[in-house]
């Protein structure tokens, strides 16, 4: 697995009033902006092919990535239509092989991600996803899954 997507289109309503002037993914977190720390922390897993679906204050995210090698840039006409409709804004770049997606906000250890890899590549799965257990958050504020074993 050698290709990316990167979800960098949302609207921040989550992150009010930050998302007012910026893209949620543009903020920093030890000074460097979420999506940058993600798309190195990729190239550093052998991720070659970085394909970033930008919306919502797309230049400040093209501005983040804009000397990472390997980086292509899409944009999502409508990123109110969401997650799904990001990834297939992604397809017509010529993606001819399995990839991971991941939202450009999400911060995780290398570790999580190499046990992501190597757990879809061990198995004849269609897509693997990479879920944290909610403990005292609610649900409707998150993206959620039922987790049953290792089955979604």
């Amino acid at each position: 697995m050698k290709t990316a997507v990167i979800l960098a289109a949302g609207l921040g309503t989550k992150v009010w009033p930050y998302g007012e002037f910026r893209q949620k993914c543009t903020l920093p977190v030890a000074n460097t902006p979420l999506v940058r720390r993600l798309a190195l922390q990729l190239k550093e897993l052998g991720f070659s092919r970085l394909i970033v679906v930008m919306g919502h204050y797309r230049q400040q995210v093209r501005g983040a990535l804009a000397d990472i090698e390997g980086v292509e840039f899409v944009t999502q006409s409508d990123p109110s239509e969401g997650s799904a409709t990001a990834v297939l804004t992604a397809l017509p770049t010529g993606i001819d092989e399995e990839f991971l997606v991941a939202y450009g906000d999400v911060v995780t250890a290398d570790e999580n991600l190499k046990k992501l890899i190597r757990s879809f590549k061990n198995t004849d799965a269609e897509a693997a996803a990479l879920v944290q257990r909610l403990d005292r958050e609610r649900p409707n504020d998150w993206i959620c899954a039922g987790v049953s074993g290792d089955r979604l």
